[in-house]
């Protein structure tokens, strides 16, 4: 290979999914997309959050990239059980991931209280106070973290069967090698993988409709879909049923509901100050009682990487995936209005019907970039999804700088550095008068958007250059 030509976005002999990355991809550029408006006062309504039940194009983004978390765990679980390595060298790996994950997170929470000045301004003691009494402690990252180390908890706990016996690959299963503490990794019988090659595709096919049931009564995927169901139960019993104190049970509205009542007890104080999200001050939308059915979005994703990991054919796992994530945005409707869907609150049926959009979506990801190789137009969002966390971590850190670095106007006003930029090059797009050539085009809102664009651009040429440079950043 040329050594200056990229490498190749699939490593021979690796059990990546190239669709895996391109559905992240596009996840984080959205994320991306909807995070960094020009102007928050001019943002096109599917770019926004629900105000509180229901859902938007934004509500997506979130649910889809835990629920890619899921998938990405029986994938790289199998890969370290076929190297060999125990349950407990697992967990602590999952352990150690987890911690570098909310650190980061907690680190962005932290980081405008080290650029602002008031370190210097304020003196330490001073500075700490404010600090320790108000900086947030939940947060995207935070969220990730705990929902992939409950996630790989269960996995771990629930999966009896090797899981290099699920691997697409034939081959995989004469050279897994078996172990002591993993005694079902014995190779398969040769006469069973002749038979398999002798029955062509029509083998897989044919025998798909009992196969996919026989999968689910495995103990392992069963024990799964029980953790599923305890979590998205329990907390549905938790939010309807739980009194809060002054307000009673059963209540959905911002205040007096179960997670903001824990949320409040637990995060803010007169003592700990608030640790919660600034904007709502008594609740966090990553708050701690949320995050039971977030795990179980998590869990949906480690049913489908089981899924993928299957002999199934390419067209049978697709049918299946598409058919799955049907029946459960049909499910997500109807629990709506026992416990409306609410990204907020994270609610029962807001996993279930987030889940059943992401497998439908990546249905389709998957069979025209993995089945139908439709790989070079993908190839973009795969290079942003080889270092989601990276590039999510650096558009943090850009964001709050944007915001503390000042510049001063021709008036002598010091703004920030994102209000200089964005009102002396995008503004003028947002009116016809100052923009005349785009006509009906020129708005407030398509400036702000064009902004955010841009914003997306930018985070991908420094993730291109990271994938040119083979830096794929592993936590």
């Amino acid at each position: 290979m040329n050594a200056s030509a990229p490498a190749p976005l699939i490593v021979p002999g690796s059990s990546r999914l190239m669709s895996l990355d391109v559905f992240r991809g596009a996840t984080i550029a959205g994320m991306m997309l909807v995070n960094n408006p020009g102007d928050w006062g001019a943002v096109y309504p599917p770019l926004e959050h629900a105000a509180w039940h229901g859902w938007t194009f934004t509500d997506l983004i979130f649910p889809f990239f835990l629920w890619i978390v899921g998938v990405a765990i029986p994938l790289s679980t199998a890969r370290r059980l076929e190297q060999g390595q125990s349950r407990k060298q697992l967990f602590l790996h999952a352990l150690r991931r987890a911690v570098i994950i909310f650190a980061l997170g907690f680190f962005l929470n932290s980081f405008g209280y080290f650029i602002d000045g008031s370190l210097v301004r304020d003196g330490f003691p001073a500075w700490w106070h404010n600090y320790a009494t108000t900086v947030r402690i939940p947060g995207v990252l935070q969220r990730i973290a705990i929902c992939y180390l409950a996630a790989t908890v269960v996995f771990l706990l629930t999966e009896r069967v090797a899981i290099s016996a699920l691997s697409q690959d034939p081959g995989a299963l004469r050279t897994a090698r078996p172990t002591s503490e993993h005694p079902a990794l014995t190779p398969a019988p040769v006469g069973t993988l002749q038979q398999a090659q002798r029955g062509g595709a029509m083998g897989p096919l044919a025998s798909a409709p009992t196969r996919v049931p026989q999968m689910v009564l495995r103990p392992g995927v069963r024990g799964q879909l029980l953790a599923i169901f305890v979590l998205l139960a329990g907390y549905w019993l938790l939010m309807m049923l739980w009194p809060v104190p002054g307000y009673g049970s059963g209540i959905l509205d911002k205040e007096g509901n179960f997670a903001q009542y824990i949320d409040e007890t637990v995060l803010t104080g007169p003592v700990i100050g608030t640790h919660v999200w600034r904007t709502a001050k008594t609740w966090d939308p990553e708050g701690i009682v949320s995050t039971l059915p977030a795990i179980a979005t998590c869990l949906f994703g480690v049913l489908t990487g089981q899924l993928l990991r299957s002999k199934l054919s390419p067209e049978t796992k697709t049918s299946w995936m598409f058919i799955a994530g049907c029946v459960m945005l049909l499910a997500g409707q109807w629990m709506n209005p026992w416990l409306p869907i609410n990204k907020s609150l994270w609610t029962s049926s807001y996993a279930v019907f987030m889940a059943g959009m992401a497998l439908v979506g990546f249905a389709v990801c998957y069979w025209l970039v993995d089945v139908q190789g439709w790989r070079k137009c993908a190839k973009p969002f795969a290079v942003y999804g080889m270092n989601a966390i990276t590039v999510f971590v650096l558009a943090g850190v850009l964001g709050r700088l944007s915001l503390e670095i000042k510049m001063v106007t021709a008036a002598g006003a010091k703004v920030a550095l994102k209000t200089w930029l964005y009102e002396k090059f995008f503004a003028p797009f947002a009116s016809p008068e100052t923009a005349p050539c785009l006509g009906f085009l020129a708005s407030p809102r398509n400036a702000s958007l064009l902004w955010a664009l841009l914003y997306v651009l930018a985070l991908y040429l420094v993730a291109y250059a990271m994938y040119r440079k083979r830096w794929f950043v592993k936590f």
